[in-house]
């Protein structure tokens, strides 16, 4: 299953975000040029999100 979505930052920068899943494993990729691989035990079929948050400095 591959998933894609567009998303603003509150900064105004646009992100392209695609989940593509396998079984188990679960691959994230932002703008095609940064990848998350991780392992999500009985995520088939399963509701879950992504998140973030920024802090200043």
């Amino acid at each position: 299953m591959v998933l894609s979505y567009s998303l603003s930052s509150v900064s105004g920068t646009s992100y392209t975000i695609m989940a593509s899943i396998s079984n188990d494993v679960c691959v994230i990729y932002i703008n095609d040029k940064i990848a998350f691989t991780n392992r999500i035990y009985n995520i088939v079929n399963k509701k879950w999100s992504i998140f973030s948050s920024s802090e200043n400095s």
